[in-house]
């Protein structure tokens, strides 16, 4: 929440998609469900509409995605979580560090120092 700077109602809209990809296995709900689910009067009805129009914050950051079932109508979008938000969330990201500089270093002198592509392949049968 405070990492994306996410208000009260983005927050309960991110959490009801990440529980419908845990128990139904795809995160897409109806863009006037979520509105219905944040607002508690017909008044907040047509505030919480921002919250999954194009220039929503959600949308910008592209933590959801919107798919209108009619052209520039956002309340008939289907709206899901992106697949980085959902892997994220998921912690599937956790302990990932990518290719260390090291190792980056060792491969960069390894291919200077390659004299043909068949050094490459001799190397990769040898492991």
């Amino acid at each position: 929440m405070s990492q994306h700077d996410l208000s009260e109602q983005e927050t309960i809209i991110v959490i009801h998609l990440l529980f419908k990809e845990l128990y139904e296995g795809i995160a897409y709900a109806d863009a006037a469900e979520l509105v219905r689910l944040v607002s508690t009067s017909d008044a907040d009805l047509i505030q919480n509409r921002r919250l999954v129009n194009a220039t929503a914050p959600l949308v910008a950051r592209e933590i959801i995605e919107l798919e209108p079932m009619l052209e520039n109508r956002e309340l008939t979008a289907e709206v899901h979580l992106s697949d980085w938000a959902v892997n994220y969330l998921f912690g599937s990201n956790v302990g990932d560090t990518g290719i260390q500089v090291d190792e980056r270093l060792d491969w960069h002198l390894y291919l200077k120092n390659m004299e043909d592509t068949g050094t490459f392949f001799r190397d990769m049968d040898a492991n």
